[in-house]
C-alpha cells in the first residue's frame, strides 16, 4: 500500500481544512470559512509543482487538487451570493 505524499488533492484538501478551521474560529459567518478554505486550497495548489518532481517536470499542478479547487470556489461564491453578479440579470434570475 502507498503512503500519501505531499503535492496531491491530500495536500490541499488539508490546507483548506486547516484555513477553515483558523477563520471559524474567529467568526461564524459562512462565506468567511468558504472564503478561508477556497483561498488556502488555491495556495496550497499552487504550491503542489514544487512538492512532486512529476509535477514539477511538466510544469502543472496536481488536476484533482485543482478540481478540489473549483468545487471550493463555487461552494465560497455560493455562500457570499458571488453567483448572483454573473447571472445576465445581475439579479440572479436567467
Amino acid at each position: 500500500m502507498h503512503r500519501p505524499v505531499e503535492g496531491t488533492v491530500l495536500t490541499v484538501a488539508e490546507a483548506a481544512a486547516k484555513a477553515a478551521a483558523r477563520a471559524a474560529a474567529q467568526s461564524s459567518a459562512l462565506a468567511e470559512i468558504g472564503r478561508a478554505a477556497a483561498v488556502g486550497a488555491r495556495q496550497a495548489l499552487m504550491a503542489t509543482r514544487q512538492q512532486l518532481d512529476v509535477l514539477a517536470a511538466s510544469g502543472v499542478v496536481d488536476a484533482a487538487g485543482a478540481g478540489l479547487c473549483v468545487v471550493l470556489g463555487t461552494i465560497r461564491a455560493t455562500l457570499s451570493f458571488e453567483f448572483l453578479a454573473h447571472t445576465p440579470s445581475g439579479n440572479g434570475m436567467l
